[in-house]
């Protein structure tokens, strides 16, 4: 008998012969499967080789431009973004130093606690004078640090008075230091209400005029401002001009209590800064005999 022709094989390009039966203890359609697998296999294995080198290159690539980035980008400068900053006040109160309250002490329970005085003048006088919206009488020292947060610098490009209110002078009670008995306090910088100056200022110039001040976590700047108003009562909080983390110019508002706002419209009232001028005349006067005397009493 005649077999038929393997058209299957005809038509394959590669011309596979048939398998010899007698040659192999295999079924031939088996043993097809594993020949036409051989080359699929091959093709396969060179496909993953290729790609798995474009993977190493492409790495090696990346990381060596990553490094190159890494190594030539600068380092943080006075000029980079800022940080951001904190800021701490403290105020002086020298010897001949007076306060003012806007109506008269003589309750008994906060004219006590007045009359038996504090063990810190400076804090519990602070303390005191904004619980019952005191300011100091035509001058008042603070000392206002600035630090910054981090390793790279924030620049300070100002520093100003935002002023929130004004009104007419303090008249309910005058509370009086002891006078002076030697050299005043040595203050850097001025603002004097009166003229209308808002720019904290180094003679007739604005301190910041013409040069700046950088500072990080571990480099600050200090400034003793003397403020003096004597026509009416004004209360503020300071603005802190700066570089802000985006590079881009920012302003930060710092109240009595060393807090500082990106809206002054935050700042509790009672945490402004005040002065007052001086009355005609007051209701009640308190004194303290000298600056060992914790106490005060009442003159008039």
């Amino acid at each position: 008998m005649t077999s038929a022709p393997d058209t299957a094989s005809q038509a394959s390009p590669d011309r596979w012969a048939a398998p010899d039966q007698t040659a192999t203890s295999q079924p031939p359609a088996r043993n097809q499967r594993n020949r036409r697998w051989l080359p699929n296999r091959t093709t396969l294995l060179a496909t993953l080789g290729a790609a798995v080198t474009a993977a190493i290159v492409a790495f090696a690539t990346g990381g060596a431009q990553s490094a190159v980035t890494a190594l030539t980008a600068p380092k943080p400068t006075a000029t980079s973004p800022g940080s951001g900053l904190t800021a701490a006040v403290d105020f002086v109160y020298p010897a001949g130093q007076s306060f003012a309250l806007p109506d008269p002490l003589v309750d008994g329970h906060r004219s006590a606690r007045f009359r038996a005085g504090f063990s810190d003048l400076n804090r519990g006088l602070t303390g005191f004078l904004r619980d019952n919206a005191g300011a100091a009488r035509e001058r008042l020292i603070a000392k206002i640090v600035l630090t910054g947060r981090s390793d790279r610098p924030t620049r300070i490009t100002g520093l100003r008075v935002n002023v929130i209110t004004t009104a007419p002078v303090l008249a309910g009670t005058l509370i009086s230091l002891p006078p002076p008995q030697g050299e005043g306090v040595t203050t850097s910088v001025t603002v004097d209400f009166d003229r209308g100056q808002t720019d904290v200022m180094q003679g007739d110039q604005p301190y910041f005029a013409g040069h700046t001040r950088d500072i990080t976590k571990d480099d600050r700047v200090t400034f003793v401002v003397a403020f003096s108003g004597t026509a009416r009562t004004y209360r503020w909080v300071m603005a802190v001009d700066c570089v802000d983390r985006k590079g881009a110019a920012s302003t930060r508002y710092v109240d009595s209590t060393g807090h500082d706002y990106a809206d002054p419209g935050n700042i509790p009232s009672a945490n402004a800064f005040s002065i007052t001028g001086t009355a005609s005349q007051y209701a009640v006067k308190y004194a303290s005999d000298s600056v060992w005397d914790r106490g005060f009493h009442i003159t008039s």
